[in-house]
C-alpha cells in the first residue's frame, strides 16, 4: 500500500511483516558485565503509554518532500526525505489505532535505555529524532505542549561544578541571563543562533577549547568552502567564552580521577556513577582504549612499511604520513565520554522525575534529550519541586515552538 495514496488513511490493516516494537526494560548490551536499569528510568518507560499522529498531515508533508528531492535533489533534501519515510514505516508498524478526529491516530510508545554508559531513554519508534518540521505535521490538530529545558547542559555543568568545589562564576552569569550571552558571541563571531548553540554544546560536552579544523568548535562554526573564515569564527568564539576553559579543565581531571569522585560520591565499586544511577565501566573503558591503541599503533607501522616500499603517488605519500604522524587514541579512555556520562545523567536526572511526577490527565507523547512534548503545560509548582530536589536553581523549563 503506497503511504501517499488517498486511501492511505484506511491504517486499521496488520499486514506489517513485523511486530510492533515494545519497551524494553533490561539493557541492550554487548558487555557481559550487565547491570540492571535503575528505578527512575523503569518507572517512566512504563508511564510512557501512548503517542499520537496526524497521519494525513504527516504523509502530505513526506510526499511533498519527495516531490522536491525529484525537482532539486540534494543531498539534505533527499535525507530529509527518507528520514520521513523511515518515520512513516515504523508508525505503520505500531498499528496505528483511529480516534474520533479521522486524521489523528494514536500508537504503543517503544523506548529503551541504550546501554550502562549511555543515560538517555531512546524511542525505538524514532519521533525522538525527527526534526522539527515532521514534529509539526505530526501534531497538527493535536492539543500538545513542548517544553525543553533552556541551556540544559550549561545548568547541569554549574551543579557538577558547584558540587566538585570548582569557580562557577562564567556559568552562573550565562545562566542568568542566556539571551544576553547568545546575542554577544552572535556579534562577535557573525553566525546564527544555531550554529552558537552547537559550538556552546562542544565545549560543555567536555570538547577542547581549540580553533582547530578537526576539533568540535571548528566544525559546529564552519563556512563551507572558507577555512579562514571558519577558523576565525571559531578564534571569536572561543574567545567570548575563555572564562569556561580552566573551569572545564578542571572538572575534566576530576572525572578522570575516581578517588576524587568517591569522595564526592560519583565513583560505585570502581565505577562512575550518575544522577540516575547508571555505572559507567572505566576498566572496560580501559581495556577498549588499549585496543584501539594496538590497532593504531598496526596501522603506523603498516603506513611507514609501505611509504619505504616507494612507488607511490603524492596522494597516497601524503595520506600515509598523516596515518603515521596522527596522534595515538587516549591510553587511560576518553574525557569526553565522561563528561557526556555524568552531564546527560543529571538532565535526564531532572526530566524523567518531572514525568514520574505528572498527574495521570497530562501523559508524555514524546520525551526528547533536554525536554518532552506532553498533552499539557507541566504545573510551575512541580518545575519548582524537581529544581529543590535536584539543586538546580538557575533552570528554567519553558513551552517552545516547534
Amino acid at each position: 500500500k503506497c503511504f501517499f495514496s488517498d486511501n492511505s488513511l484506511d491504517v486499521s490493516d496488520k499486514t506489517h511483516p513485523l511486530p510492533p516494537l515494545k519497551s524494553l526494560v533490561k539493557f541492550n548490551n554487548i558487555n557481559e558485565n550487565l547491570q540492571s536499569i535503575p528505578d527512575l528510568p523503569k518507572t517512566v518507560i512504563s508511564k510512557l503509554d501512548a503517542g499520537y499522529v496526524n497521519y494525513r498531515q504527516l504523509t502530505k508533508d513526506v510526499s511533498e518532500q519527495g516531490i522536491e528531492c525529484l525537482a532539486n535533489g540534494n543531498y539534505k533534501t533527499v535525507i530529509h526525505f527518507f528520514q520521513g519515510v523511515t518515520l512513516i514505516n515504523k508508525l505503520h508498524r505500531q498499528r496505528l489505532t483511529p480516534t474520533k478526529n479521522s486524521s489523528i491516530f494514536t500508537y504503543p510508545l517503544a523506548y529503551y535505555i541504550t546501554g550502562s554508559n549511555h543515560p538517555r531513554l531512546t524511542d525505538r519508534v524514532g519521533v525522538q529524532h525527527s526534526r522539527n518540521e515532521l514534529l509539526a505535521a505530526m501534531y497538527e490538530d493535536v492539543t500538545f505542549c513542548n517544553q525543553d529545558i533552556v541551556s540544559s547542559g550549561v545548568n547541569m555543568l554549574e551543579k557538577l561544578m558547584r558540587d566538585a568545589g570548582i569557580d562557577t562564576a562564567w556559568l552562573v552569569s550565562y545562566l542568568k541571563d542566556p539571551e544576553k550571552y547568545r546575542q554577544d558571541l552572535m556579534k562577535r563571531v557573525g553566525v546564527d543562533r544555531s550554529a552558537i548553540k552547537s559550538a556552546l554544546q562542544a565545549v560543555t560536552n567536555g570538547g577542547v577549547f581549540t580553533p582547530s579544523s578537526s576539533g568540535a568548535v571548528y566544525k559546529a562554526l564552519e563556512e563551507e568552502g572558507d577555512p579562514d573564515l571558519s577558523y576565525k569564527r571559531a578564534c571569536g568564539f572561543l574567545d567570548g567564552v575563555k572564562e569556561l576553559e580552566k573551569p572545564m579543565k578542571k572538572l575534566g581531571k576530576t572525572f578522570m580521577d575516581l578517588d576524587k569522585c568517591k569522595t564526592l560520591g560519583w565513583c560505585f565499586r570502581g565505577k562512575l556513577k550518575n544522577a540516575i544511577g547508571q555505572h559507567y565501566d572505566v576498566v572496560e573503558e580501559r581495556k577498549a582504549s588499549d585496543e584501539k591503541r594496538k590497532v593504531a599503533y598496526e596501522r603506523k607501522e603498516l603506513a611507514q612499511l609501505e611509504l619505504d616500499a616507494g612507488g607511490l603517488n603524492d596522494t597516497q605519500k601524503k595520506y600515509l604520513e598523516k596515518v603515521i604522524t596522527d596522534r595515538l587514541p587516549p591510553q587511560q579512555g576518553r574525557k569526553g565520554q565522561r563528561f557526556s556520562f555524568m552531564v546527560m545523567g543529571m538532565e535526564q536526572s531532572f526530566i524523567l522525575r518531572l514525568i514520574q511526577l505528572l498527574p495521570a490527565d497530562n501523559p508524555v507523547y514524546v520525551l526528547k534529550h533536554d525536554g518532552f512534548i506532553s498533552k499539557l503545560p507541566v504545573k510551575e509548582e512541580l518545575i519548582k519541586q524537581v529544581k529543590a530536589e535536584r539543586d538546580l536553581p538557575y533552570l528554567s523549563f519553558i513551552e517552545e515552538e516547534m
